[in-house]
């Protein structure tokens, strides 16, 4: 039996979500840019895919707000900064006041 068929969580509208969003991004934002030279370093990637995949990415069908966050779209008029992630292969951006 794969992982695929039997891994599934309810997402936060209560719905039953499988990996293959995040496969897939996974797959184009990191795993097909990158070599790898040790384990280390894959776990460290990972991780801080994982992190910006839950917490800084929008999710439109949630109304634009974090999957564990669950905060509001901002609202402020400061500057947009730019904030790398995974050596500059992601990028999150926030407002600043």
């Amino acid at each position: 039996m794969s992982s695929s068929a039997t891994w599934s969580h309810h997402d936060a509208r209560g719905k039953i979500a499988t990996p293959n969003g995040f496969i897939c991004s996974l797959k184009e934002s990191l795993l097909h840019k990158c070599l790898f030279t040790s384990e280390s370093a894959l776990r460290l990637a990972l991780t801080e895919f994982q992190t910006f995949w839950n917490h800084e990415r929008p999710h439109q069908g949630i109304d634009n707000r974090t999957v564990l966050d669950n905060s509001d779209v901002p609202t402020s008029t400061g500057n947009v900064v730019r904030i790398p992630r995974v050596g500059g292969l992601i990028n999150h951006y926030e407002r600043v006041a």
